[in-house]
């Protein structure tokens, strides 16, 4: 799915715009709840090397926050990692 894709349905489902708080990470793209501004997924162009993937460059991750009985599950999936970013838990 594209980064398009993505914030495309973010607005549709939860009625958000990404919100982008750092200069120094301008790409960087932060989906909040509309209710209490409280983070529910950030979206991020990162190195692959970070993510012990071959090839240079970056890739789009998203990182959700989750119910970590879900997350324990989603990750048994290909292409999902535990958080690179935000809470490990959920």
């Amino acid at each position: 799915m594209s980064r398009e894709a993505v914030l495309h349905y973010a607005k549709r489902k939860y009625i958000t715009e990404p919100d982008y708080p750092w200069a120094k990470f301008s790409n960087y793209a932060v989906l909040r709840h509309e209710e209490n501004g409280k983070w529910f997924g950030l979206l991020m162009d990162v190195d692959k090397e970070k993510l012990s993937m071959e090839g240079e460059g970056t890739v789009d991750v998203l990182n959700v926050k989750c119910d970590p009985e879900l997350a324990s599950i989603l990750r048994k999936e290909n292409g999902i990692l535990p958080a690179y970013h935000m809470n490990k838990e959920h």
